[in-house]
């Protein structure tokens, strides 16, 4: 049996599909009702799922430089977080930035130099760190537009304890070749949780 909560997600669904001056009262609920009645059918339901957001290990450098609520359409129950980290060298400084674009641990890296102009951010893969699925952890998405950002992401399958997390990148200059390898621990808090329907 369907929790109200629920059926009041399922009419808040229902209202989306059609302009609110075409429904009536009765009109709405016969609409509910079948669409309640598929949802039933084809085997699918709301599942609540906890949200993950990487920590990042204040290592020597690094300083948060921004908190805020993460803004996300299903998220419910969440509180401020860091958001942004910077970690500054000598050579070059790294930003990493937490979006609304995703309900999985992700971070947005960028780096920045005033001495060098033809730095490329490379990340550093470890294939060998695994779920216990077999699955790889950690992803990273290079841009091939700007060389100096990349997505980096962690799998819902690694949320558990025992599993080695760390972001590894390399600073590399056409010019000078390698100026950096910066390694950075990380942890998973939950906050929050968020509901999407979820197909048996």
């Amino acid at each position: 049996m369907l929790e109200p909560q629920l059926i009041f997600q399922h009419r808040l669904a229902v209202e989306n599909l059609y302009p609110k001056n075409l429904l009536d009262t009765y009109t709405m609920n016969r609409y509910l009702l079948i669409y309640l009645l598929i949802i039933s059918v084809s085997g699918c339901s709301y599942k609540s799922y906890d949200y993950y957001f990487i920590s990042l290990n204040m290592i020597d450098g690094m300083e948060i430089i921004e908190r805020r609520k993460i803004q996300l359409e299903h998220l419910k129950n969440n509180t401020i977080i860091p958001t942004r980290y910077f970690l500054s060298k000598d050579n070059y400084a790294l930003d990493f930035y937490i979006g609304n674009d995703s309900y999985l641990p992700h971070l947005l890296i960028r780096l920045e130099s005033s001495i060098y102009e033809d730095l490329t951010l490379e990340p550093v893969r470890d294939i060998n760190i695994l779920s216990p699925n077999g699955n790889i952890c950690a992803s990273f998405y290079p841009s091939e537009k700007e060389p100096k950002k990349i997505e980096f992401g962690w799998s819902s399958d690694c949320i558990i304890e025992g599993i080695l997390k760390e972001i590894s990148v390399k600073i590399i200059s056409e010019s000078a070749g390698v100026i950096g390898h910066q390694v950075i621990p990380f942890t998973l808090k939950k906050n929050g949780h968020y509901v999407l329907l979820d197909a048996i």
